[in-house]
């Protein structure tokens, strides 16, 4: 009989023991769930807004560098377009040189001043240096119609696929378009 009292204590004591245990694992999980919860709420509201806050700066910043592009671009234009007028005024477009001292003045005045290429018409539109006619163009038609320099919306190249504008200023003899 002793012996089962014994074993009979021994159980209950055991039983004690993983009641304890066992309150102790439901808290320790529960408060183990309850942070872990806490953390990833935490992480992802963190995420969240770093994200926002990023986008909202990149977007500020963009905004600002867009309008000094365009301020640059819109520099750059005028620069070009005067460049088109002062060269409508080289005494070789008007003095009846020939397509050789023509050819050689464009290729000359494209590389002093940067630009791809300089070219002249004839007052039909035939290219001075290459008897291409430009005719149908609207870099012809209008400073040819309106005496006033053009400056073409962006032009892609066929043959190499940059991107290009065309800036085109009438050459006037006494006031007459050549």
């Amino acid at each position: 009989m002793e012996k089962v009292q014994k074993n009979q204590f021994r159980q209950r004591e055991k039983e004690r023991g993983q009641k304890k245990q066992t309150i102790r694992g439901k808290l320790l999980k529960n408060t183990v769930g309850i942070i872990s919860i806490y953390l990833v709420s935490l992480g992802v509201i963190s995420s969240y807004l770093n994200f926002k806050s990023t986008v909202d700066s990149l977007e500020r910043t963009m905004t600002e560098t867009v309008a000094v592009a365009a301020d640059s671009i819109t520099h750059d234009l005028e620069t070009y377009e005067k460049l088109a007028n002062e060269l409508s005024y080289n005494p070789v477009f008007s003095s009846g040189a020939t397509q050789e001292e023509v050819a050689a003045a464009c290729k000359e005045l494209a590389a002093r001043n940067g630009v791809e290429s300089v070219d002249a018409t004839d007052a039909e539109g035939n290219t001075l240096t290459g008897g291409i006619s430009a005719s149908e163009q609207e870099y012809f038609k209008v400073p040819k119609a309106t005496g006033k320099t053009y400056v073409s919306d962006l032009v892609i190249r066929r043959d190499n696929g940059e991107m290009n504008v065309i800036v085109s200023a009438p050459i006037m003899e006494e006031n007459v378009f050549r």
